[in-house]
């Protein structure tokens, strides 16, 4: 089976002389879109399946988690933006077909993300007792929530090696292994939770009794069941990409990390972290402010997050397929082709956030009763997520943009965009409307700051200064 058949496929339309057709383009888009989608969707469903299987244990096990998800996300998205670096630059070699510098860059990369992700990992654990007590947690929970933090951060390296990999092969235009490997990682999640969170159980199947394994660990568990999946989902990853993969698998070779392309990857991938480090970090705000108005809120507020991703993710993988596709005309000096793209994946993936959002308004009580059992919390959450429905088609229309800058090279003033939004709009909009609204207030000021990103994302996408940014 030819997994990287989208690759070839891309690759035979940089190298034609003849107009291709929107349809072609759209087929393309749809056929890198899909997998990674569906990849991201398996992602966030498997958050989903670790809130609801943590969520059956009560509401401070499901606050526990909800009080520390924020940091676990800052600084794991932190070390991940590292990555685009790399892989922004290993997509626009091989658009240029200098397959022996994407292998030298692809070669620096692991080395400098293992370093990075083992520093981050160890001075996180050293702040792990005390993170909890600094985001407002109750001290009934800030124990559990201390562990959990200790437990995902130790497993970084696996997840940033696996974010890499796949990252790699995504560049090359094989989309379909890292995202069914993604989807496999949600599947193997779920086991690894059964044997880790709960104590040992058994049912009967056709008249045979099985006893199940199981340590008890209860939300540690939901930790290490995560970790665990992502360590064997890793080695998988790592093999498709180092063996079987045409461009860049391992070969004896003499390379040498060259300073220059460190100096871009720090270049292209610092705004990004910077960005990723100030949007985190008003989450982590928004938390804050969430945190005093109690458990129900809280919990609420954690589980409504993981809802809304089914519906934010459709966009981030269309992003992901996105960042490729231009990369590689970028590369391949197409920039017509880069711009075109551009306006059918933006058109493309408004499209399909936006039909999320209306089902997400319609089952938003379904998608909230499957995380909690407690009526409070359903109710509150059912109300919030219906505010930021509204919100989606923008919102897509941000990720969408983001994903072909970034393709492109373009990180700085995106970022710089990003920043600006979360902090000059949602933060300040949020602490005002919380006092007289609580936590629906906080998500119409996220709802409201959604839509201007979006607008500022397409007066900036219609200059098309950004197609640019390679030259500089």
């Amino acid at each position: 089976m030819d997994t990287n058949k989208t690759g070839k496929q891309l690759k035979a339309i940089l190298e034609s002389t003849e107009p291709v057709s929107a349809s072609v383009k759209t087929r393309l888009i749809l056929s890198m879109a899909f997998p990674a989608m569906c990849a991201q969707i398996s992602v966030i469903l498997m958050h989903y399946i670790d809130a609801s299987m943590v969520g059956s244990l009560g509401a401070g096990d499901s606050a526990a988690i909800g009080i520390i998800a924020s940091m676990i996300w800052l600084i794991g998205g932190v070390s991940m933006t590292f990555i685009m670096g790399f892989t922004i630059q290993v997509a626009q070699c091989i658009g240029a077909g200098k397959y022996f510098k994407a292998r030298s860059i692809s070669g620096a990369g692991f080395f400098v993300l293992l370093c990075v992700s083992l520093l981050i990992a160890f001075i996180s654990t050293a702040i792990a007792e005390v993170l909890p007590v600094w985001l407002g947690a109750p001290p009934e929970i800030s124990s559990k929530s201390a562990m959990y933090f200790m437990v995902s951060i130790l497993g970084l390296p696996f997840i940033i090696m696996n974010a890499y990999a796949a990252g790699l092969l995504q560049a090359t235009g094989n989309i379909k292994t890292p995202s069914m490997l993604n989807i496999l990682l949600c599947v193997l999640d779920v086991l690894f939770n059964f044997i880790f969170i709960y104590p040992s159980h058994g049912f009967t199947v056709a008249g045979i009794n099985i006893t199940v394994p199981g340590f008890n660990l209860g939300v540690t568990g939901a930790a290490l069941g995560t970790v665990t999946a992502e360590a064997v989902v890793m080695l998988m990853m790592l093999w498709t990409l180092l063996i079987k993969n045409e461009q860049l698998r391992f070969r004896r070779e003499k390379h040498i990390i060259e300073i220059r392309c460190l100096i871009r990857a720090v270049k292209l991938a610092f705004p990004v972290s910077l960005d990723h480090l100030a949007s985190t970090g008003a989450m982590v705000a928004t938390v804050k402010i969430v945190a005093p108005l109690g458990i129900v809120s809280i919990a609420s507020h954690s589980f409504a997050i993981t809802a809304e991703s089914f519906c934010y993710m459709i966009g981030y993988g269309t992003a992901h397929a996105a960042s490729s596709i231009i990369g590689q005309c970028i590369g391949a000096k197409r920039k017509d082709l880069a711009w075109s793209f551009t306006l059918i994946i933006t058109a493309v993936g408004v499209g399909l956030m936006s039909t999320a959002g209306v089902l997400m308004y319609i089952f938003a009580p379904e998608l909230m009763g499957l995380l909690s059992p407690d009526p409070e919390i359903r109710k509150l959450g059912t109300a919030i997520l219906r505010v930021e429905a509204f919100a989606e088609p923008l919102y897509a229309a941000s990720i969408l943009i983001n994903g072909c800058f970034r393709g492109a090279g373009d990180t700085f003033i995106p970022g710089l965009m990003n920043i600006g939004s979360m902090w000059l709009v949602r933060i300040p909009l949020s602490v005002i409307l919380a006092m007289y609204l609580g936590l629906y207030g906080v998500w119409i000021a996220m709802a409201v700051e959604l839509c201007f990103r979006g607008l500022i994302f397409i007066a900036r996408l219609q200059r098309k200064k950004w197609l640019n940014a390679s030259d500089k």
